[in-house]
């Protein structure tokens, strides 16, 4: 038993070995993201890490007892109590809305969106290019149709974005004169209004020839 128990540490250790270097690379790789995104950070070395305790754990040498199987259960309730704790209120900070927090004004621009296609006779495989989409998960997600995204309002990305196969344009009332300013979008880009509910609105494009 003791050479089958040493044969699968040795397995683990490797494979433990194995997702440490790769999320170095990827680290390294990535290391521009990390500044603007660190939740990428732990969801690179989570993995890793928790790979790494349990070997360690797996080589310290405990007596099996009732009394010692209680101890680390409590010490386990311990340190994981006080975590989950922080973790919720952590999440919880994150979803205040704030001013100028166009994430969380993003998810209630698009809440109720599927109905309100539904409700306009917007099938639910068309295809919906969304007009700066700052999380880009998120419209698609609530809409409950196939997405296509441009995340920032450039000239060019937009009519890059006018040839590829899409139904409808979508866009967000609080933001769109801010985002537009620069140009007339229904005399550049040639589109036409179809409906909006008061946050979001649904546009056709007419194709024609854009220089």
């Amino acid at each position: 038993m003791d050479k089958k128990i040493k044969q699968i540490t040795g397995q683990f250790w490797i494979l433990t070995t194995i997702i440490i270097l790769g999320s170095t690379i990827l680290f390294f790789l990535m290391i521009n993201q990390y500044r603007v995104h660190d939740y990428y950070f732990f969801d690179t070395f989570l993995l890793p890490v928790v790979m790494s305790l349990i070997f360690l754990l797996s080589l310290i040498q405990i007596k099996s007892s009732k009394r010692n199987s209680i101890l680390g259960t409590l010490a386990v309730l311990i340190i994981s109590i006080p975590m989950i704790i922080e973790a919720n209120g952590m999440q919880s900070s994150r979803r205040i809305v704030w001013d100028g927090n166009r994430s969380n004004a993003m998810i209630e621009n698009y809440q109720g969106s599927d109905v309100f296609l539904d409700s306009i006779g917007v099938p639910k495989d068309a295809k919906m290019l969304v007009l700066g989409a700052y999380a880009p998960n998120i419209p698609g997600i609530l809409m409950d149709r196939k997405t296509y995204l441009i995340m920032h309002f450039n000239k060019n990305y937009i009519y890059e974005a006018l040839l590829w196969d899409f139904d409808f344009i979508v866009t967000e009332n609080e933001f769109f004169i801010a985002d537009f300013s620069p140009f007339d979008p229904e005399n550049t880009f040639n589109i036409s209004k179809v409906a909006d509910n008061g946050r979001i609105t649904v546009w056709e494009y007419v194709e024609t020839d854009v220089n």
